[in-house]
């Protein structure tokens, strides 16, 4: 899926808007999600997270989840430790896609207390886990150690250990040059091995064979596995939306500003583009609209539009 660290920085901004607004219910209707009911003055919502292995993600929703009779162990910890707590801040550290919610019970102002909840989204290892202010962890919703060959501890008054990356961070590059150099080795060999699979002389009496465009290449596959926070599908979605895409090191760097833009462009000025497959939405990936408004101004309900009918699906 395209819930990327694009999608997770954006989706942080988006959500800036829940800052302040207090925790009151708590559910947790399945193994893989809970719902935080929110309430500021008059205004209600709900904030969802998903730690399930093919559907990850979090936003706001306006749809309605079944909870079971007897909630489970882990929403009923939450319920005891947060709730009546305000969200203080919202944020993700660059293109990782770990979201860190702040909450403050500010009950005693002069003795705050203040936790954080950590929503991880990665894949099969995704997770929810609740910490102290200095990161010990009070609990989580699944359970990991290092003695059953995992990365990490994850398990109550264990030290939250942030997960390492072997990727590259893309915001720390310093131009489009270096970003050309970090792929460049992996670019030669994809296209070294195109060419040893094509039909050589028929490719030389095919003049069309040296108008090498990055189309003919899995370019979203090279910068996925290169930088983190990219999915194949947002590279592929923005080489759709650009011109002259040639095998040249100057179309690169295009993707490369293009890239820089979206990550720095405002969140009115993004949005979600659907990938059709076999007529039915499965993927997605986000593009810069040209100014041109969301239409509810919030990519959260685009999000909880999408997964609601592709569980919906998957479950009938």
């Amino acid at each position: 899926m395209a819930f990327d660290g694009i999608v997770t920085r954006t989706i942080c901004k988006d959500l800036q808007n829940i800052i302040g607004y207090k925790i009151d219910k708590i559910y947790e209707p399945d193994k893989n999600t809970i719902i935080l009911g929110l309430y500021k003055k008059t205004s209600n919502l709900n904030f969802l997270a998903c730690i399930s292995a093919n559907n990850y993600r979090l936003h706001l929703t306006q749809h309605i989840y079944k909870n079971p009779n007897i909630a489970p162990n882990f929403c009923m910890l939450l319920r005891k430790h947060i709730i009546g707590y305000k969200i203080k801040d919202i944020y993700c550290k660059g293109l990782e896609r770990v979201v860190f919610i702040e909450l403050e019970n500010i009950d005693n102002p002069d003795k705050p207390i203040v936790k954080k909840l950590i929503i991880e989204l990665m894949g099969k290892h995704s997770n929810i886990i609740l910490t102290d202010f200095n990161e010990i962890i009070i609990d989580s919703i699944r359970h990991t150690s290092t003695f059953d060959n995992s990365l990490r501890d994850i398990y109550p008054t264990s030290k939250y250990v942030f997960p390492k990356s072997n990727k590259i961070n893309f915001l720390e590059l310093t131009d489009a040059s270096e970003f050309f150099n970090k792929i460049e080795e992996l670019l030669t060999d994809e296209i070294a091995s195109k060419i040893n699979n094509e039909n050589t002389d028929s490719a030389i009496e095919n003049s069309s064979f040296f108008e090498l465009r990055l189309s003919d290449f899995n370019i979203g596959k090279i910068i996925s596995e290169t930088f983190n926070g990219f999915s194949n599908s947002f590279i592929n979605g923005l080489l759709l939306n650009m011109e002259n895409t040639d095998l040249s090191q100057n179309s690169f760097f295009k993707l490369y500003d293009k890239i820089l833009c979206i990550i720095n462009s405002d969140i009115s000025n993004l949005q979600f583009e659907t990938i059709l497959k076999d007529n039915i939405k499965k993927d997605y990936y986000l593009i810069d609209s040209c100014n041109q408004v969301f239409e509810n101004n919030s990519l959260c309900y685009y999000l909880d539009d999408f997964y609601y009918f592709k569980e919906k699906n998957e479950t009938f």
